[in-house]
């Protein structure tokens, strides 16, 4: 059946909003406190920034949690997938269309037993010792641009909680975590007697912020809807502080 030449205008030239967009996959890791799964619950401070920015976008999604090497690999080869919390660096750029940033800084720093002797107070101490990272995580990257290696001065492991087990049994010298979410890891893995040293500031030089990530490739109308979220959430935020700062007079 011929569609009447009105009507074909009428929809071309329809605002994007009007049109159904595909449905968002949204991926992530275990990263407490920030993002937490227990319970066949997902939640955390940065996954309730990212459910409030969806719900302003009426955008329809589902939430799962794998190990951060799995969520990437889904975000950098399929289409309509955000990832987060990731963080924006250089050789990501390319990959993503960004949105940061969505949640403040977290200091990172390298952490060791107390009672081993290495020590982990400069980059060069740290290429004498054995790191714990995840496969494809920021600090995987960061120090091979820095000329470490895997199998020499870097172990790779699926999760933190297994970096930290393998702190704990001295397999490798150096954990690189928050404060925030290293101390919640060890309370879960009842491991809070053990004392740990902090060292470097990995990211001392720049600011480490939790984004979000959406695929390439992803359907226009919700990268358009993804844009308007985000630019509606931090105007309401603007707002909230505005009105918090006139309160506090």
């Amino acid at each position: 059946m011929k569609v009447p030449s009105t009507i074909l205008l009428l929809f071309l030239l329809m605002p994007l909003h009007y049109l159904k967009a595909s449905e968002l996959t949204v991926v992530s890791e275990n990263y407490p406190p920030f993002i937490t799964n227990e319970n066949n619950k997902i939640s955390g401070t940065v996954t309730e920034v990212v459910r409030r920015i969806l719900t302003i976008g009426q955008i329809k999604y589902t939430l799962a949690i794998y190990p951060w090497a799995r969520s990437y690999k889904m975000a950098t080869s399929q289409k309509n997938i955000l990832i987060y919390s990731i963080t924006k660096t250089e050789e990501r750029t390319p990959y993503f269309h960004w949105f940061c940033p969505i949640y403040q800084s977290s200091a990172i720093y390298a952490y060791k037993r107390a009672d081993n002797p290495v020590a982990i107070d400069s980059l060069q101490q740290l290429k004498s010792t054995k790191i714990g990272v995840l496969r494809h995580d920021h600090s995987h990257e960061h120090f091979i641009n820095k000329g470490f290696e895997v199998g020499v001065n870097l172990d790779i492991s699926a999760t933190e909680n297994t970096n930290i087990k393998k702190l704990v049994k001295g397999r490798i010298d150096v954990i690189v975590q928050s404060k925030e979410a290293m101390m919640y890891r060890l309370n879960k893995l009842s491991l809070g007697h053990i004392q740990l040293i902090k060292g470097l500031a990995i990211y001392n030089d720049k600011p480490l912020n939790h984004c979000m990530a959406l695929s390439l490739g992803s359907d226009p109308i919700l990268i358009d809807k993804m844009h308007n979220a985000v630019k509606q959430w931090r105007q309401q935020q603007k707002t909230s502080q505005s009105t918090t700062s006139k309160k506090s007079y």
